[in-house]
């Protein structure tokens, strides 16, 4: 199953614990990870799609992680503010709109979509647009990320053994190879199950869309009909 860990993290906010042990992730994550956020400027075109891949302090790394999962009304009215720059969340920024990356001919990318875009490599089936703004129950998102889990777990492993898959073409460390080989394998059961959650979720939402779009139309009708 996925690792344990996953479930005791601290939540993006500015009120999560601070943990001493990841005191220094900062210096870690400058130059590895990069976060799209789109900042708000007072003149046009007031919105544009900006990159972030290098940080000063713990504090920043959680402003700004705050920051990429701001969305507007939601998150709040205005802008949340890090280092007098004001910044929404990324939106849904297109990579070829924003150069999020500068690949080098050594890198390799793996996409991730928790939606179901269709250029990822990882991903789930098609899900509903409003879970981006409205989750779905708790059993559907750990079932989403059990998928992805095995998806990834599935990938490494085939890159490793066979040369196979989505990421055949990274070079993987001794060290990970050996890692994953002491993994155990994914259950076929398990990955069926987890598949099942998912399309469960799925149809639930949809049926839960289609009823009350009926229900509307059948109030329509009912208040056409009683002033007919």
């Amino acid at each position: 199953g996925p690792p344990q860990c996953a479930r005791s993290l601290p939540p993006p906010s500015p009120t999560a614990p601070r943990c001493a042990a990841f005191g220094n992730v900062w210096r870690v994550c400058s130059d590895r990870l990069r976060l799209l956020v789109t900042r708000v400027t007072p003149a046009p075109p007031f919105f544009l799609g900006d990159v972030v891949s290098r940080f000063n302090s713990q504090r920043q790394l959680r402003q700004l992680l705050r920051a990429s999962c701001h969305m507007p009304l939601f998150g709040g009215v205005t802008p949340y503010e890090v280092d007098g720059a004001r910044y929404f969340d990324g939106l849904f920024w297109a990579s070829f709109l924003v150069p999020w990356r500068v690949p080098t001919p050594r890198d390799r990318v793996l996409k991730v979509s928790a939606i179901g875009a269709p250029t990822a490599h990882f991903k789930p089936p098609p899900c509903p647009p409003w879970w981006t703004v409205m989750p779905p129950s708790r059993e559907t998102l750990r079932a989403l990320y059990t998928r992805g889990y095995h998806d990834a777990h599935r990938a490494f492993h085939d890159a490793s053994t066979s040369g196979s898959g989505p990421a055949r073409r990274i070079e993987l460390a001794e060290a990970t190879k050996k890692a994953l080989a002491m993994l155990p394998p994914v259950d076929d059961e398990a990955r069926r199950a987890t598949n099942k959650a998912i399309a469960q979720g799925i149809a639930m939402a949809w049926r839960q869309v289609l009823c009350g779009v009926a229900g509307v139309l059948l109030a329509l009708a009912m208040t056409r009909f009683a002033m007919s």
